[in-house]
């Protein structure tokens, strides 16, 4: 979890810069990554005693193995449920801040300087599919055609006389800012961040992150294609979350309440009313038929419910005004949300009530998984823990 931009760091910005302190469209691809000499960043990960017990951001299941990522590039993994890990091969040592499989093997860790990483041993090993360097030269592609529209439809709107020339003029210096911003980025070399990653299956995925970073892949990587085009966000917001509900709808939340939907995989999305103006960090949606419901959490322990596939949603009580980082909707249905100073939110009703717990060491937590044997495993500022449902520590976690 998480800087200059338009000569100010908003208000979410400035919260993503904490949170990191607290844990310490266009179809242009690129098949190959550009490393560049001499960057620390991209020499391996190092072996690490207890590597388990460092500065962790992301966690997921894969099969029966879990899969944390996190500082320095540590990628850890435990097949016994979270009681003992085994540091993974990872030839880069940038922050990783998210994890997704999409099967047993396969599956995706993203990361700061816009680093995406491939594994299909179950997480053993990893070879960097996409680095910041090849983002920002795919980006700069977008950027200057959405400058030169912007301009074209402004000119075409002085020579009609029609349309809000202030509008217009608007969209071509943002356009203009967005541009330079990344010409700036490939000659000092990239420093945004991918926060979160989602894949349908083996072959077909995203990629998203901060400043409106949205990049897609239908080849499993090999290639990822520039996405921005394809989604409205003329102010460059942070993506945070990236989910999709049991109807197929894919849900991504953002910074200042942004909210968006997709009911086509992501070829378009469409800009939701969103319930709250502060920034929502994670999307848990259901997955079992007859269940159908989402759950969108963020700054200050808002948590908001929706039953209608995102059309209206209904403000949930949390019993916090602690942040949520992240969540998970366990096999018997019930769901655990983590946050800051420790909160770990339980529901047992399609998160229609929540209780609270706070556990002991008031740590931050920003991910959580199910480890397969009715306990949880949370990641965050000192690692992984093994715990109950409710928060609790496990016996021998």
């Amino acid at each position: 979890m998480l800087g200059q931009l338009r000569g100010a760091i908003s208000t979410a910005t400035t919260h993503l810069s904490q949170l990191m302190g607290m844990f310490i469209g266009c179809l242009v691809c690129v098949s190959v990554f550009a490393q560049e000499s001499g960057d620390f960043n991209y020499m391996p990960a190092v072996p690490t005693p207890d590597a388990e017990q460092g500065l962790l951001l992301g966690i997921a299941a894969a099969g029966p193995r879990v899969v944390a990522v996190g500082e320095r590039g540590y990628i850890v993994y435990s097949d016994d449920r979270g009681k003992t890990w085994a540091q993974a091969s990872v030839p880069i040592s940038q922050t990783l801040t998210a994890v997704h499989f999409a099967s047993d093997q396969v599956g995706w860790a993203v990361g700061h300087e816009g680093i995406i990483l491939r594994t299909d041993d179950g997480g053993a090993t990893w070879s960097l599919q996409l680095t910041g360097y090849d983002a920002s030269r795919l980006g700069l592609v977008v950027a200057e055609e959405r400058l030169e529209r912007a301009r074209a439809e402004l000119e075409q709107a002085e020579r009609d006389g029609t349309g809000n020339i202030d509008d217009l003029e608007y969209a071509v210096e943002d356009a203009q800012i967005a541009l330079e911003s990344i010409q700036m980025a490939i000659e000092e070399g990239p420093s945004n961040p991918f926060l979160d990653v989602w894949f349908a299956d083996e072959k077909f995925g995203f990629a998203v992150g901060s400043y409106g970073m949205i990049f897609r892949t239908g080849d499993g990587g090999e290639t990822w294609q520039a996405w921005g085009g394809h989604i409205s966000n003329p102010d460059g917001f942070h993506f945070y979350s990236l989910s999709r509900a049991s109807s197929g709808t894919l849900f991504l939340a953002g910074e200042q309440g942004l909210l968006y939907r997709s009911r086509d995989l992501g070829e378009q999305w469409e800009r939701l009313d969103s319930p709250y103006e502060g920034s929502l960090f994670g999307v848990v949606a259901a997955e079992g038929a007859g269940d159908e419901y989402v759950l969108i959490f963020g700054l200050r322990g808002n948590l908001f419910r929706s039953t209608d596939d995102g059309d209206s949603w209904a403000a949930v009580a949390s019993g916090t005004d602690l942040s949520i980082f992240g969540g998970t909707r366990l096999d018997d249905g019930s769901l655990t949300l983590v946050g800051n100073s420790g909160v770990v939110l339980r529901s047992v009703d399609g998160g229609l009530t929540f209780s609270k717990f706070i556990r002991p060491n008031r740590q931050p937590n920003s991910a959580v998984v199910e480890n397969g044997s009715g306990d949880l495993v949370m990641v965050g500022r000192g690692g992984v823990k093994i715990v109950t449902v409710d928060g609790k520590d496990a016996k021998g976690g």
